[in-house]
């Protein structure tokens, strides 16, 4: 049997490529690993941006929920998220 490996891709993102890989995550199947400024790590599903103009994001505990709660993106300081499509590629951001 052979095993095969992911790969990792980390980047130090500004607060505007950190809205961006939310706002491209939004309805995804898979969740996301959002670690905030606390430590706290919660693994939610992005459900959309309160505006089109704001940076308040609204996630949920899983795939057929509403959203049950927001967060601040200036709050999160990793995100981790597998990339559809890429054969296990994930991607790890850290906030500046």
């Amino acid at each position: 049997m052979q095993r095969v490996g992911h790969m990792t891709q980390e980047l130090t993102v500004s607060l505007q490529q950190m809205k961006d890989a939310l706002a491209q995550n939004i309805g995804s199947r898979f969740p996301l690993k959002i670690t905030v400024a606390s430590g706290e790590v919660l693994v939610r599903y992005i459900r959309g941006f309160a505006d089109h103009k704001s940076n308040i994001v609204l996630i949920s505990e899983n795939a057929h929920t509403q959203a049950l709660r927001i967060l601040e993106v200036k709050e999160i300081r990793r995100l981790e998220f597998a990339v559809e499509n890429s054969d296990a590629q994930w991607k790890v951001l850290r906030a500046k």
